[in-house]
């Protein structure tokens, strides 16, 4: 008995090592990512780009937007064959090409982008492949009822009156718990729908359900959760502070 009460304290010790020493990490790079964000803007290039490059050495926290950014700083900075590689990074982790290109427009006029762009669409064809569609028509069907319901709510669709009278007797908020519920049973069978696991635009879509239900302190109890996938560069962080926000002024 008291080896394994041993045996659960280490494994408790452990666990509370490496989530402290994750925050930590996390800490370092987001400092650094703040840094080089505010040179990028001030258009101070090779000042961004060099903390982009540091802030990157902790491999696991950025998410596909930092990518873009990183890649935004090396080829302002002149460092095209750097862009190449970032941009191909940021297709592998959930981007795909009609993102990148109003973000780097003048990378892809150059002759580094001319001789890979048959290689870049391969490889985001070859990552949309790759990529779990039952599990995207799932989260995508879950977002279009979502919006639908409230959808018919405002006025938006032209339905038979019967119908629209029904839909409209449904509490959206009971709809919300409905496809919550449904998307952590998603989660637990598949994973975090992370920018790399189901790509921006399901993603995204995600984060609409989350919205709608994390902001309610009856599941307070996500957050915790949600603010690690934060950390490990799966969620946005300022998604994650507006839910914050909508929980201390509407949450109930």
């Amino acid at each position: 008995m008291k080896n394994i009460v041993l045996v659960l304290i280490m494994g408790l010790s452990i666990a509370i090592y490496a989530q402290t020493d994750i925050a930590s990490n996390y800490h370092t790079f987001d400092s650094l990512r703040t840094k080089a964000k505010g040179y990028l803007e001030s258009k101070k290039y090779e000042d961004a780009l060099s903390l982009y490059q540091k802030a990157f050495r902790f491999n696991q926290y950025y998410n596909v937007w930092d990518v873009v950014d990183y890649a935004k700083a090396s080829y302002k900075a002149g460092s095209l064959d750097l862009t190449l590689e970032l941009v191909k990074k940021a297709i592998n982790n959930g981007c795909p090409l009609k993102y990148i290109k109003p973000k780097l427009r003048g990378f892809f006029w150059t002759s580094v982008y001319r001789k890979n762009k048959t290689s870049l669409k391969r490889l985001e064809i070859s990552f949309n492949k790759a990529l779990n569609k039952g599990y995207i028509y799932s989260l995508d069907s879950l977002f279009r009822i979502d919006q639908f319901v409230r959808g018919v709510k405002l006025g938006r669709f032209k339905l038979p009156k019967h119908t629209i009278d029904s839909i409209k007797s449904m509490e959206p908020y009971k709809v919300d718990e409905s496809n919550f519920q449904c998307l952590l049973k998603l989660i637990e069978q598949y994973g975090f729908p992370s920018f790399k696991n189901v790509g921006v635009d399901i993603h995204n879509a995600v984060h609409t359900i989350i919205l709608h239900n994390a902001r309610l302190s009856k599941n307070s109890h996500f957050l915790p959760y949600l603010k690690e996938r934060v950390m490990l560069g799966e969620y946005l962080e300022y998604n994650y502070e507006f839910i914050i926000w909508e929980k201390e002024h509407f949450g109930s």
